[in-house]
């Protein structure tokens, strides 16, 4: 619907800091709700869940765009958010809850180490946020691809991504042992 390419940017901007937001909120709610022995796992499975989402929503997105025009797969997401909203009202959540003393977020950014891996982050995710929207363009503008295979270009991207992090993760855990 973005009539010019700084109003995608800045729609993407905006998607980008609702998303980083939910993340952190909803990684903070894990670690509250669940034990140190029970936290690795539950987060695996948000994660495991996301990558899925991935692989499957590019392409999904693409086919139903082919299919219904535009608005389908906005529609489509729309009734799957309302389903997961339905599902958090039968939400049940543990009524004690442990808290420990509050730390300020200026706290955090002044360690050295927290703001270069956040601008690493900013920057690393910004660049390729910003890329999305154009290669979408580009793959429709000048190779002629249409929005399925466009999905497939996204969800191949996603499957690839998902099978290096494992790989890389344990390329670094073994440097790291010394292996």
């Amino acid at each position: 619907m973005a009539g010019s390419l700084p109003v995608l940017f800045f729609a993407r901007l905006a998607q980008g800091a609702a998303d980083a937001v939910t993340w952190v909120v909803g990684f903070a709610l894990l670690a509250d709700l669940f034990t140190a022995d029970e936290r690795g796992r539950a987060m695996g499975w948000v994660m495991s869940a996301t990558t899925s989402g991935f692989m499957i929503g590019p392409t999904l997105g693409g086919w139903l765009y082919e299919s219904g025009g535009p608005t389908v797969p906005y529609l489509f997401v729309a009734f799957l958010s309302l389903v997961a909203a339905a599902g958090f009202v039968w939400l049940q959540t543990p009524h004690e809850r442990r808290h420990a003393d509050p730390v300020s977020l200026r706290d955090v950014a002044r360690v050295p180490a927290v703001a270069v891996c956040g601008a690493a982050v900013v920057l690393g995710g910004g660049t390729l946020a910003m890329l999305e929207p154009v290669l979408s363009l580009f793959l429709a503008g000048e190779i002629g691809l249409g929005p399925s295979r466009i999905g497939l270009v996204f969800g191949a991207a996603a499957v690839v991504s998902a099978v290096l992090h494992p790989c890389a993760a344990g390329w670094r855990t073994a440097r790291v042992a010394g292996t």
